[in-house]
């Protein structure tokens, strides 16, 4: 089940981090490409400290040390 909740989010932020390139890439209004790059920043920073979280917690648990 954890596989499954960690695929489903790597999936969901890669999908929602290809759109946001897109948008930067391809948007002519300046006001929507610095809010697309303000999204990427906050999407992929916190993508992979939650995943970081996540990792770190299947370890102790692995290791016996969380419940």
């Amino acid at each position: 089940m954890l596989g499954w909740l960690i695929g489903g989010y790597a999936v969901v932020s890669a999908v929602l981090g290809w759109r946001l390139v897109g948008v930067v890439v391809n948007c002519a209004d300046a006001d929507q490409r610095k809010d697309a790059i303000k999204m990427f920043g906050y999407t992929w920073g916190g993508g992979t400290v939650g995943t970081g979280l996540i990792a770190g917690a299947v370890r102790l648990h692995e290791l016996g040390l969380l419940a």
